[in-house]
């Protein structure tokens, strides 16, 4: 900044000389000229100045700018990873409903489908043989109950489960023909 005022130093005795001497017009035109010289340092200065002011304006505003940007990344950030957990949550749900309806259609074993078929008919008939090598088992069914336990007992190793099955008396109930069903089942069924 100092150089800047080397100019206006040189120029000021000239220009005191030449005012010393001149009149009227001349006179205010060597004043003009002595005051721009010092002047135009100065606005030098001071605009140099405006340009670092407003530079630290614009960097304030940068600075405002970048928080800015990086709070709303952040709340992108949060809206996607829920996101990306809603997309987990089905994709467990729908694998786990995969492995359900894989299962149902595998066929289930004969000791499930004999399980099944008495739990319809009374829970508590598997839980008789708790501590007990065998149960007999005397059960009011459905006709259609007694027909599938008959399919299922002659299948190839029902003789493990299930045995001796007759019915007696039968009739008529709400739901349909009903009959007493007589039967041994063994303790394997439990294991």
């Amino acid at each position: 900044m100092l150089l800047s005022f080397v100019p206006a130093l040189l120029e000021t005795k000239k220009l005191w000389n030449e005012i010393k001497e001149e009149k009227g017009f001349r006179k205010t035109k060597h004043w003009t000229a002595l005051i721009f010289c010092w002047l135009l340092p100065v606005i030098v200065s001071l605009s140099t100045r405006a340009t670092d002011w407003s530079s630290e304006d614009a960097l304030h505003d940068v600075r405002i700018q970048s928080s800015n940007d990086l709070a709303s990344a952040h709340t992108e950030i949060g809206d996607l990873s829920n996101q990306v957990q809603q997309v987990a949550s089905k994709y467990n749900e729908a694998t786990n409903a995969l492995a359900r309806a894989i299962k149902a259609t595998k066929p289930k074993s004969l000791k499930e489908q004999l399980t099944d078929c008495l739990d319809s008919m009374d829970p508590g008939i598997i839980m008789s043989l708790t501590g007990h090598r065998s149960s007999e088992c005397h059960v009011r069914m459905f006709e259609s109950q007694y027909e599938q336990l008959q399919i299922l007992a002659a299948q190839a190793g029902a003789s493990e489960y299930i045995s001796n099955i007759t019915s007696s008396s039968g009739f008529m109930g709400t739901g349909g023909s009903i009959v007493v069903g007589d039967f041994e089942i063994f303790h394997s069924l439990l294991q």
